[in-house]
């Protein structure tokens, strides 16, 4: 089986992919594949280098991965840009996992599901929905302003649709419980199927 797991940025799909793990499903996410292709691909980290300057460099080595989001989240057309280098070598590696070990079930987290159409490819998409006001104190305390915050969030779908598109919504504004109990009921009735 393999799912897609999607969601705004603070709805805790990192969370739900703990769990998912926790029942027994392999798990991709692909905000880790993005920070590893940004700091340890060669050739990725390269091209960033070469495009966006020193600017967003913490040293020789290391790219200071929340200095590049600002720039691409307050410019459309660089967020293009930087999409249209990382998100096939994204696909390419969860592609490329699946492929290794189909017999195994899979939920694999991607935030941007329906924005790039990918969608279609799942046995089942799972959307994580949480109210604005949660997901802002969610982002605070990762460490981002609150401007630094709504820049990210008015570049992706609303919440709302992605809850429309998806097969399944978990809504995610409560305790860690009541998100295992969900996720366990979502279980229950896919194998059923």
């Amino acid at each position: 089986m393999r799912i897609a797991l999607t969601g705004t940025l603070g709805s805790g799909k990192s969370t739900a992919l703990s769990i998912f793990t926790e029942h027994g499903f392999s798990t991709i996410d692909c905000d880790s594949i993005v920070k590893e292709l940004i700091n340890s691909d060669l050739p990725t980290g390269q091209s960033l280098k070469d495009h966006f300057g020193k600017e967003i460099c913490k040293s020789e080595d290391l790219i200071d991965t929340r200095a590049l989001a600002d720039i691409v989240f307050n410019n459309p057309e660089e967020l293009k840009w930087l999409e249209a280098l990382l998100h096939p070598k994204v696909r390419s590696v969860w592609t490329s996992q699946l492929e290794e070990h189909p017999d195994q079930d899979w939920v694999v987290e991607i935030p941007l599901l329906f924005e790039n159409h990918l969608e279609d490819t799942w046995d089942h998409t799972v959307c994580l929905l949480t109210n604005d006001k949660i997901q802002l104190e969610r982002l605070e305390a990762k460490g981002y302003t609150l401007e630094q915050a709504q820049a990210r969030i008015k570049q992706q779908m609303p919440s709302e649709e992605k809850a429309a598109r998806a097969d399944f919504v978990i809504t995610n504004n409560g305790s860690l419980d009541a998100l295992k109990e969900q996720i366990i009921i979502l279980i229950n009735s896919i194998i059923k199927h």
